[in-house]
């Protein structure tokens, strides 16, 4: 919907696969796709930036994201994904024989992270991001907690962070 709709480049290097079905539809709804990490990506400026499902559970870089992100939009929303309850993963390093055990954030972690930005958000108060650890129900099987940030970048009229 939102390519058929809007000027959209997707930044994913999919993980799960799916290239050759995003390389057929990329060309019919034309997407720009930069298939590549964000960090190492040169972003240019865009209106909206979207971050769905990524951080802080798959991707713990969410500060380093919205100081690059939040220079290069007039917008920013982020889905965020998190878990009060102790979720962790085994993993083993691509690039090393090391195996790590990686803990996933809560909303104490993620919502001390985002204070910082609280100036930028929109309809988000600093109580909401203080109660973030409280919540223990979730509508999803593996418990994770959902949050929806929207924030001002610095194209928005000029606002620029200090």
């Amino acid at each position: 919907m939102l390519a058929q709709n809007c000027e959209y480049t997707l930044l994913d290097f999919m993980a799960h696969g799916g290239n050759d079905y995003l390389k057929s539809i990329a060309r019919e709804y034309k997407i720009q796709w930069m298939s590549r990490d964000w960090y190492d990506a040169d972003i240019e400026k865009y209106d909206i930036i979207i971050a769905n499902d990524i951080f802080p559970d798959v991707d713990q870089r969410l500060e380093l994201f919205l100081d690059k992100m939040l220079k290069r939009c007039k917008e920013l929303r982020l889905v965020l994904t998190y878990y009060n309850k102790p979720k962790f993963y085994t993993t083993k390093r691509t690039d090393d024989l090391e195996i790590m055990t990686f803990l996933s954030w809560d909303g104490e972690i993620t919502g001390l992270k985002l204070k910082k930005y609280l100036d930028r958000m929109n309809d988000t108060a600093k109580y909401e991001l203080d109660n973030m650890q409280d919540i223990q129900s979730s509508i999803f099987y593996n418990g994770r907690q959902v949050s929806y940030i929207n924030l001002k970048g610095e194209l928005d009229c000029g606002t620029k962070r200090t």
